[in-house]
């Protein structure tokens, strides 16, 4: 069971405490902020985790981009976040592409790509 998964039964445990105890208005009022401050807490862990991932997708997209141009198997295209990217071949040789499509810079191009063929 996650931590996301334990903070939505402590949500549902203070729910049923609130619809089942003889307690007064005030503390029923309590366990039912409480169980809203476990069911947010549960969906903000989600996210969290959501983002994570993410961000380990493009990283994992990175090293792959930079492992082909490191060996030489292909040609990496580096985006310099202003819409302008550079190719590097395995060799350390760079072409200029200038303005791209790609302003985050994440666009790979095949190894055949040749810029100054019109």
């Amino acid at each position: 069971m996650s931590e996301a998964d334990k903070y939505r039964a402590f949500a549902r445990e203070c729910m049923r405490w609130a619809q089942r105890a003889q307690i007064s208005i005030e503390h029923r009022k309590a366990l039912l902020d409480m169980a809203t401050a476990w069911a947010d807490a549960a969906v903000r862990l989600d996210h969290h985790f959501a983002l994570i991932e993410q961000f380990d997708d493009l990283t994992r997209a990175a090293m792959k981009n930079l492992r082909a141009a490191a060996d030489g198997d292909g040609q990496a295209v580096e985006g310099n976040g202003r819409g302008q990217a550079k190719q590097t071949d395995g060799l350390g040789r760079t072409n200029d592409l200038g303005a791209t499509n790609d302003p985050g810079g994440m666009q790979q191009q095949s190894a055949g790509y040749d810029p100054s063929a019109k």
